[in-house]
């Protein structure tokens, strides 16, 4: 059974104190992301660095070199 966001996320505040990765001074990488909900939810959290169908479909690796590399 798949869990929503919120529900995990609640999870892990419950069970490891305060889920502030802001005062933690700890980094979160979120994958998956797929609508601003779920966008929404991880930024209350803290969290700053996010992938997923959000932003992008999965592409080519010469597209992204095309795209992103300098």
């Amino acid at each position: 059974m798949i869990q929503s966001l919120d529900h995990i996320l609640s999870g892990l505040s419950s069970g490891c104190g305060d889920l502030n990765l802001r005062k933690l001074e700890s980094q979160l990488i979120a994958e998956g992301i797929e609508d601003g909900r779920q966008l929404g939810i991880l930024k209350e959290y803290g969290v700053r660095t996010v992938q997923g169908f959000l932003f992008s479909r999965p592409i080519e690796i010469s597209e992204f070199e095309a795209k992103y590399m300098i």
